[in-house]
């Protein structure tokens, strides 16, 4: 495989979604990055106690979803790769139907997240037509997740891959987008930059169990919790 940089950014925000005979949150889908030389998992929904099987990478991996339907399968690790692949997940009776996710990447993938600086967009910024033009970027991956006014964890979110161009690449923040394309430019890798939201801290987006064993921001998740208590859902 061809080691090249690739990179990605993301934006947070969630929301609920159902599910009919298989599905998987929209972190997931064409166009996306894989982080290298990590074990990605990979997870969805499907009928309670249904097979599923993923081919990714000239390799096969077999799940069983649960009573309430959830399923996960861990990826072997991958070193970083600009030749697109298909991710292919089975289900049904004998496997017969498919899921298919195209021209996914292996390489680098990067959060961006922050206060309203982080959420400024490139055609808001100085000499927006300029960097818009030239955004044309097919290894370097956008998505943005939306931001979602809730104490409740979320399980999914709207919004899509896409490859970074003049016209993905405008509305997109303009530091997550820089940082983007300066580290796909030096490490010559695949890359994904998930973007921005405004006003986001990072405890928003992390589980409660381990800030909670970190005693210097423990105090933190409690704030949070008491907070959380007093806000309409």
């Amino acid at each position: 495989m061809k080691k090249l940089a690739v990179l990605s950014v993301i934006c947070l925000g969630a929301v609920s979604f159902l599910w009919a005979k298989i599905s998987t949150p929209s972190i997931f889908g064409s166009n996306m990055v894989l982080q290298r030389d990590h074990a990605c998992p990979v997870w969805g929904w499907a009928d309670p106690n249904s097979s599923v099987s993923l081919t990714f990478a000239g390799k096969t991996y077999d799940a069983k979803a649960d009573k309430s339907g959830n399923w996960r399968i861990t990826l072997s690790p991958l070193e970083a790769s600009s030749d697109p692949e298909n991710m292919i997940i089975s289900y049904g009776k004998n496997l017969t139907d498919t899921l298919v996710y195209e021209n996914i990447l292996v390489g680098e993938v990067w959060l961006c997240s922050g206060q309203s600086n982080m959420q400024w967009a490139i055609n808001r910024s100085d000499d927006a037509d300029l960097e818009a033009l030239s955004a044309n970027h097919p290894n370097l991956r956008l998505i943005s997740v939306p931001q979602v006014g809730t104490q409740i964890p979320q399980n999914n979110f709207k919004g899509s891959w896409a490859p970074a161009s003049p016209d993905t690449a405008a509305s997109f923040s303009a530091v997550g987008f820089l940082l983007g394309s300066r580290l796909h430019q030096i490490l010559g890798l695949p890359g994904v930059d998930q973007q921005r939201m405004g006003w986001l801290r990072l405890r928003s987006v992390d589980s409660p169990r381990p800030i909670k064993s970190k005693p210097h921001v423990s105090t933190l998740s409690e704030d949070v919790g008491r907070k959380g208590k007093n806000l309409p859902i």
